[in-house]
């Protein structure tokens, strides 16, 4: 069979340090296997974003026969929206795939915007059972095609005991709450007395190092947390040696490939419970889970942990029963992706 012609539209920034977006895997990973694949868009500003990408999908029309679009939540949600009846316009194959962790709490807002979108496309796909069930409550069929995360590089590292030395890392983004993890810091030098706790922060800067840098000096925390910024793979493995609890405080989360790179490393995870989070691990069985923005309940769960060693053992090697190489591989991932466009 000749490889079919595809549009991908997605975000596709050229920033050094970004990590690539779930668009531009999926990109790579078909362009690879013999597909013929255009992006769009690399453009960071709504507004252009959006003429370009129009402008694009017109100017390449006779470039492509299916567009996979990706969609978030918020506004850019508009962006994709115009996309897809733009593109289903040209009688061109239209497949969904559903990143964003806040597209639920958007879709109970606006449910006809988003309706108007999904009852559009061809194929929907997800990569988490999250949102899966929460298009199902909508009479939306979807398929779960997981993201490419390659865990063969990511191997588990047992620990012995749990010391207070913790790992947190998203962008420093309002979404995933960054202060939240400061607030448990603080509560645990100086409620719980871990005078020497020492927290890494890895992630890009998205609007919110200022602040944390405030209260990081506001609370007297310089000597124990310090933010490394963007890191890469390797730096992730010097990390989960070090390191030996994960911390996660997002607000709003689909299916977090860090979340599973950590459980693949062997880090202990005390999260909040928003969103897929809680379909991708169970509270006390693979991760300790809080409410969102329960610093109180989080700085406990970590002193948990610390007290009872063999708890953080059990978690993770549980947890590392989740990350499973085949699952998450270019290969499976690939093949998944193969039969259904086959198949449109």
């Amino acid at each position: 069979m000749a490889a079919k012609k595809l549009l991908v539209v997605g975000l596709f920034l050229r920033s050094k340090g970004v990590v690539p977006a779930q668009g531009m895997e999926l990109a790579n990973l078909l362009k690879k296997n013999g597909y013929e694949v255009i992006t769009v868009s690399h453009i960071k500003n709504r507004v252009a974003r959006l003429l370009h990408t129009l402008y694009f999908i017109i100017k390449n029309r006779n470039k492509f026969d299916t567009a996979l679009v990706q969609v978030y939540s918020g506004l850019s949600f508009y962006w994709q929206l115009i996309s897809g009846v733009l593109i289903k316009s040209m009688n061109k194959k239209l497949v969904l795939t559903i990143h964003g962790g806040g597209v639920p709490a958007a879709m109970k807002k606006n449910t006809k915007a988003h309706m108007a979108l999904f009852n559009k496309a061809d194929l929907i796909t997800c990569p988490s059972n999250f949102i899966v069930s929460t298009l199902k409550d909508y009479g939306v069929s979807s398929l779960l095609v997981e993201n490419v995360i390659r865990l063969d590089k990511f191997p588990f590292h047992p620990k012995e005991s749990i010391r207070p030395t913790l790992f947190w890392m998203r962008a420093l983004s309002p979404i995933y709450n960054p202060e939240m993890v400061v607030e448990v810091i603080r509560q645990l030098k100086y409620e719980y007395k871990y005078e020497n706790i020492k927290l890494y922060i890895a992630g890009p800067n998205m609007g919110l190092k200022k602040r944390i840098e405030e209260l990081i000096n506001n609370y007297n925390l310089t000597d124990n947390i310090e933010l490394v910024g963007f890191v890469n793979d390797d730096e992730k493995l010097k990390y989960a040696e070090i390191c030996d609890v994960y911390l996660c405080t997002n607000r709003v989360d689909n299916a977090p490939v860090s979340f599973i790179e950590m459980l693949s490393l062997g880090l202990p995870i005390v999260s909040t419970n928003v969103g897929g989070i809680p379909y991708i691990v169970k509270d006390n069985e693979t991760a300790l889970l809080v409410d969102s923005e329960d610093y109180k309940a989080m700085a406990e769960k970590v002193n948990y942990l610390i007290s009872n060693p063999e708890v953080g053992k059990r978690l993770a090697a549980n947890g590392r029963q989740i990350a499973d190489v085949n699952r998450y591989s270019e290969e499976g991932v690939y093949n998944k992706w193969k039969t259904l466009l086959e198949n449109l």
